[in-house]
């Protein structure tokens, strides 16, 4: 306990010194020395903080230290509680977590108070997804009184919660309304901006915009941690393959293979890479439960004509002249169907063919030039929003000094040792 309980007493001691200067820049900072103190404290530990704040002895256990924290400052209790919760959730004291942040919550907070009563709420909704208490009202409610006092950080943590517990319901109408008619802010951590792209790109992959919803999952993967949130980039890589494929294109290889864990997604590419029907058919029956829990299945059984239009575009490259009974062995599809999936793809532009109905085959015409199509202006106007949007986002991201020459005087004093980035993903 000597190394944690030194590394709590300094982190509350930077806590108090920042809420002293009325600094919630340097507040929302020292969240990132959370997640070390997680990994190193053990409910025994935890039990004793909380004695020593307290002075008396938690609904989940007895202390047996005789220790005291003189902190008077309401930033370092709701520092101290979200500590508190993180790990007892992480020793599935999933009821004490609850009572815990609710409590803290509904205490009045001071301005610099927002990162903390922010962090409080996710761990609360985090919490309540656990026992599956998807109820989204009383974050409603925490929301409009979040709007009225303009508490931006504790808008951003709302939004993100609210949006998860209507896609973890499957009410994909009602999440989009509600982020058309909500305005996220600007000024934001970039961990709720992450994951606030994260849920707008799944409900736009739900709703058909797939090219939108791909935006937004590169966004989410600019905006996350670099040396931490391995299962936020995990689950934002694999939802952006199932969209790259929804699209009509191959993930890249190399990006496949700097993941671990993309092993479905993997033979899920190559199937529809290989535009095998059966392959594909076998693919999601062996990963179902994979794709369940990645809460992707629905969108994998889409890929059903993406498998098809992959097999047809092979075929038309590899034939001149084929019988149509030939392509409904070669897909696996059934021979009466056939004709009518083949005159589809020709009509939407998959291939350049023609059928001939007496004779039942189809006839593949002489593929043109790509570069006398339009298609390499559509790739290079990708890649100028792209470079246009990184551009207008790093002018955004850049700081600029205060104006009051105490507040940077105050800030000289706090010395804030930041461990690790923050990895609440």
């Amino acid at each position: 306990m000597g190394e944690f309980w030194d590394n709590l007493v300094k982190a509350l001691g930077q806590v108090e010194k920042a809420s002293q200067v009325k600094d919630i820049k340097a507040c929302a900072l020292l969240l990132r020395l959370l997640p070390s103190l997680r990994r190193s404290s053990s409910l025994e530990s935890i039990t004793n903080a909380y004695k020593a704040f307290y002075s008396t002895d938690p609904s989940w256990g007895q202390s047996s230290s005789s220790s005291k924290l003189q902190f008077s400052s309401p930033e370092v209790e709701a520092y101290l509680n979200i500590l508190i919760c993180m790990v007892l959730i992480k020793e599935n004291h999933i009821d004490s977590s609850k009572e815990i942040a609710l409590a803290q919550i509904e205490k009045h907070q001071a301005y610099t108070a927002q990162p903390f009563v922010a962090k409080l709420f996710y761990y609360f909704a985090l919490s309540c997804e656990i026992k599956q208490e998807l109820d989204e009202k009383p974050f409603l409610d925490w929301y409009r009184q979040a709007c009225l006092r303009h508490d931006n950080f504790i808008q951003a943590t709302l939004i993100n919660v609210i949006l998860r517990f209507f896609l973890l319901k499957n009410k994909v109408q009602q999440a989009q309304d509600f982020a058309d008619r909500t305005g996220f802010p600007e000024n934001a951590p970039y961990s709720e901006i992450a994951r606030n792209q994260y849920y707008l790109g799944r409900i736009n992959a739900l709703r058909l915009n797939y090219a939108e919803a791909l935006n937004r999952l590169i966004q989410a993967q600019r905006k996350a941690p670099e040396n931490s949130g391995a299962g936020f980039k995990l689950a934002v890589e694999k939802l952006k393959v199932v969209v790259q494929l929804l699209m009509g294109e191959i993930p890249v290889r190399k990006t496949l293979v700097g993941y671990k864990g993309l092993g479905a997604y993997v033979d899920l590419v190559r199937a529809v890479r290989s535009g095998e029907l059966e392959r594909y058919n076998q693919v999601i029956a062996n990963y179902q439960n994979a794709f369940n829990e990645d809460m992707n299945l629905s969108l994998v059984a889409r890929l059903r004509h993406i498998v098809i239009k992959a097999g047809l575009k092979k075929i038309n490259i590899a034939y001149s002249v084929i019988a149509l009974k030939d392509i409904a062995h070669k897909l696996g599809l059934p021979l009466t169907d056939t004709e009518f999936i083949v005159a589809k793809a020709i009509r939407d532009g998959v291939i350049e063919a023609t059928v001939d109905h007496e004779k039942a085959v189809l006839r593949s015409k002489v593929l043109e030039d790509v570069y006398r199509t339009n298609e390499p202006q559509h790739a290079f106007q990708k890649r100028i929003a792209f470079c246009m949007d990184l551009r207008n986002d790093t002018v955004r991201a850049m700081q600029f000094p205060q104006e009051k020459k105490e507040a940077e005087e105050h800030n000289e004093e706090i010395e804030i040792e930041l461990i690790e980035d923050d990895d609440d993903f």
